[in-house]
């Protein structure tokens, strides 16, 4: 199941990529200078960074090959979500961008913020595949029910 949850992330992250590789290339062709550019770039490769790390680091196995649990969600979460927090996060990350393009050092700051952030939920997503593993070749005695 890991590697189908590794995969699903490569996956998601790597579409996240083209996308904003299309956009970068629409952004080019309008005439954006180099510094913008250099900030849509790494800005664009943070987030897209921490949005799949933060959509994959709790979940068990791949999002996309379960069963939808049916009560699980809830209309006025997703109203809230949608309506409320997503568009204040984007105004956000327009305010950070335009600030970034004066203080290029925020941008360094930022890069080596999501670097560090990433090795961190990378090594607290191992540690539970690293126990599986070592108990994968376990021939203790198991305690069953009975049932057949």
């Amino acid at each position: 199941m890991g590697a189908c949850r590794a995969a699903s992330h490569r996956w998601v992250f790597f579409c996240a990529m083209g996308m904003m590789g299309s956009t970068l290339g629409l952004l080019a062709a309008a005439g954006w200078g180099f510094r913008r550019m250099l900030v849509q770039f790494v800005f664009g490769l943070c987030i897209s960074i921490l949005l799949a790390d933060g959509f994959f680091s709790f979940q068990q196995g791949a999002p996309f090959n379960r069963p939808r649990m049916p009560g699980r969600t809830s209309l006025p979460v997703m109203l809230t979500l949608y309506l409320g927090v997503f568009p204040l996060f984007i105004l956000w990350m327009v305010h950070l961008e335009m600030r970034m393009e004066k203080h290029l050092l925020e941008l360094f700051v930022l890069a080596l913020t999501t670097l560090a952030i990433h090795a961190g939920l990378g090594r607290a997503r191992r540690e539970p595949d690293e126990v599986e593993e070592e108990m994968e070749g376990y021939e203790g005695e198991f305690q069953v029910l009975g049932l057949s």
